[in-house]
């Protein structure tokens, strides 16, 4: 990636923000009350007790995407372009289960409201 100018860092750190949105998505599509955070983990237990299903390699993905804004922001930690690469490849699982979540008659939101 950096062959291309694109920045490895930027890319890892943008991915696990998009992720991030993903998931919060979700906390408001389940009418979860206010809830502030930008550790994944943490949104994904929010969701898993408001009663979603959250696959274990989902977790993994954002295990794994919660290390990059550090590592890239604070840490000084040089991101490779395989493991921006790796960002994205998370990034997108997340965004794959979050489409499938809020797909008509999916059976991981179990909410009334979104019923019908």
């Amino acid at each position: 990636m950096s062959d291309s100018g694109v920045n490895p860092e930027l890319v890892a750190f943008t991915a696990s923000l998009s992720a991030e949105k993903f998931l919060k998505s979700l906390v408001f599509y389940k009418g979860i009350a206010e809830f502030r955070s930008h550790d994944l983990e943490a949104i994904a237990d929010k969701l898993e007790s408001a009663g979603m299903i959250i696959p274990d390699q989902i977790r993994k993905y954002c295990e794994d995407l919660n290390d990059y804004p550090i590592k890239a922001r604070y840490l000084g930690i040089d991101v490779t372009n395989e493991m921006a690469s790796d960002a994205i490849r998370c990034c997108e699982g997340i965004r794959d289960f979050v489409r499938d979540a809020i797909s008509p008659g999916n059976q991981r939101v179990k909410d009334s409201r979104h019923e019908g």
